[in-house]
């Protein structure tokens, strides 16, 4: 997580429906970094049992990343990347500790 906050306020959401995040890049060489690490992000990603793929899209300088939403709520993904990081990180494990209970 904290590889995501580092990264978090270079991205933005460019859209968002559940179940498929379209996060865009604010800084080209950020997003040339990414690509160079890809293997990092690869790791990061396959960390949360939500995440089912993502892609790098170099003309956009975008990641389209698809995930269950009903593992990881559409309203927590939201908030990842407009709020506070700290209170959605703290409020995100909460509810994704509660829903995998709940499974």
């Amino acid at each position: 997580m904290e590889q995501l906050q580092q990264l978090r306020r270079y991205l933005s959401v460019g859209h968002h429906i559940p179940g498929r995040l379209r996060l865009r890049c604010r800084n080209p060489i950020v997003f040339q970094m990414i690509k160079r690490e890809e293997n990092q992000l690869n790791e990061l990603l396959a960390q949360h049992p939500s995440i089912e793929s993502y892609r790098l899209n170099l003309t956009t300088q975008s990641i389209l990343i698809t995930y269950d939403a009903e593992i990881l709520p559409f309203e927590l993904v939201e908030q990842l990347f407009c709020d506070d990081f700290d209170t959605v990180l703290n409020t995100g494990q909460s509810l994704l500790q509660r829903s995998l209970a709940a499974q």
